[in-house]
């Protein structure tokens, strides 16, 4: 489990805040990151919630959710580019 901004040259993806107690925002502005997915997931490893990823800003709501640590991986052509720690609080 990594930082919250993707490896790429321009380093320009970014999830943020975090902790977080209402959402998380992805902020994309690489445009050769394309067909981009995310997938919210609890610690347990149980999906919580999933969704594609545009260049911009992608919300993940998160207000439902229970305190604890979630794990939020993001996706390209269904390999996995990143995965990141999120805590709610």
């Amino acid at each position: 489990v990594s930082d919250s901004e993707l490896n790429t040259k321009n380093r320009s993806a970014s999830m943020y805040p975090n902790p977080t107690s209402d959402y998380v925002m992805l902020k994309i502005s690489d445009h050769a990151l394309d067909n981009l997915s995310y997938n919210l997931i609890d610690i347990n490893g149980k999906a919580i919630s999933n969704g594609s990823i545009t260049n911009g800003d992608t919300q993940s709501n998160m207000q439902q959710l229970e305190m604890g640590m979630y794990i939020l991986k993001v996706k390209q052509n269904n390999q996995e580019l990143k995965m990141v720690k999120i805590i709610k609080r």
